[in-house]
């Protein structure tokens, strides 16, 4: 493998632009493309970047049918794919509901299977109930085995638990941590300004929340948390950036609170680092993590960070990082703090996210060694 270019299968992408495709995308900018190949698969019927990538020289394979709809069509459709000489396939995921993706490599002879655990709790649940999908995970994962996977990753120590038990041995789980761009969230004063006054947030206290509308992101918290604020700070705004199946939940709860001209529901945005530049402070209330990117972008933004207890600690890198309960009472209280205390000085992060190893500059060379192990 050492003479021609290694090739990666990614599985899989989406259009969300999660924390999960993010993460890709980020390394396949950064890695050095003279040694590595990436091909990505997908669920999505369209990518918002897909003609870039193809641009680029990369594949991007739809999947048409998932495992649990049509196991026969499904198996037919990725076996297609493995045939394409990949050296890896690096398997990103975040509960169990299926082994076929795993043995399909395994029957490809595909050299390195990299299972990756992204998440803390059951993501995507496939058409079942929440509870019937931990359920499965659980069975699922009482029944794993070291041979399944050449090799098994976890962005954090609480998604290696999740996904692994103690099925797999902590000395055989790497732990790759969620590096992105740096350079791009840096704090930048007159980018500040500027921003501000292009998204019509001049004099405003800026409540900042980027993350898929879905259950795990726990927007109603937010919802409910602002809804109590908003007499005591008349300059508040909420900014809640993303999109997912609860978008139309969230339009009728701010309807019902009567917060229309507070909270700005921007959907999509291709350029989030100005975002992070134009807020006051970050929230994040998940009901559950892996290790979130968005948190990482804006600590390395400097930013003050109110977080969910249930979000892990490994995440913590500045000192402006505040865990809490779920108690609305209690983020109302500490977003009035923050409030108080008005525009502290933010300073440059660069040097602080490299030492903690959360800089694509420097991590990505972990990731290429990881690979050609």
């Amino acid at each position: 493998m050492e003479n021609r270019k290694i090739r990666v299968l990614h599985f899989s992408i989406a259009n969300t632009k999660g924390g999960v495709t993010q993460y890709i995308m980020n390394h396949w900018q950064f890695i050095d493309r003279s040694k590595f190949h990436f091909d990505f698969a997908t669920f999505s019927k369209k990518l918002d970047d897909e003609e870039s990538i193809i641009r680029e020289g990369s594949r991007v394979y739809h999947i048409e049918t998932y495992a649990e709809a049509n196991e026969e069509k499904f198996c037919d459709e990725v076996s297609g794919i493995l045939k394409n000489n990949y050296d890896i396939v690096h398997l990103h995921t975040s509960n169990w509901s299926s082994v076929l993706l795993e043995r399909l490599a395994r029957e490809a002879y595909i050299p390195k299977i990299i299972i990756h655990s992204h998440n803390s709790n059951v993501h995507n649940s496939y058409g079942k109930s929440r509870e019937e999908a931990v359920e499965k995970h659980l069975w699922m994962r009482e029944k794993l085995t070291e041979d399944l996977a050449t090799d098994y990753w976890a962005c954090s120590w609480k998604a290696a638990e999740w996904l692994y038990g103690d099925r797999i041995p902590k000395e055989k789980i790497a732990i790759m941590k969620n590096a992105i761009d740096a350079d791009k969230f840096l704090f930048d004063q007159l980018f500040r300004e500027q921003h501000r006054k292009a998204f019509g947030l001049d004099g405003s206290f800026v409540i900042g929340h980027i993350g898929r509308f879905e259950y795990q992101k726990n927007h109603e918290f937010l919802i409910r948390v602002f809804a109590g604020l908003k007499d005591e700070i008349s300059n508040a705004r909420l900014v809640l950036i993303g999109d997912g199946s609860l978008w139309r939940n969230m339009e009728e709860m701010i309807e019902e609170y009567d917060l229309e001209d507070q909270v700005l529901l921007c959907g999509k945005q291709a350029e989030i680092e100005k975002w992070y530049q134009a807020m006051d402070v970050f929230v994040l209330p998940s009901w559950f993590e892996g290790l979130p990117l968005s948190l990482i972008e804006a600590q390395t933004a400097d930013l003050p960070c109110l977080v969910s207890e249930h979000v892990s600690k490994e995440v913590e890198i500045s000192d402006h990082c505040y865990f809490l309960r779920l108690d609305e009472e209690l983020w109302r209280l500490e977003l009035k703090k923050i409030y108080m205390q008005g525009n502290r000085e933010r300073c440059n992060m660069k040097q602080i996210i490299s030492r903690a190893g959360y800089d694509l500059e420097s991590e990505i060379k972990v990731l290429e060694k990881m690979y050609l192990q």
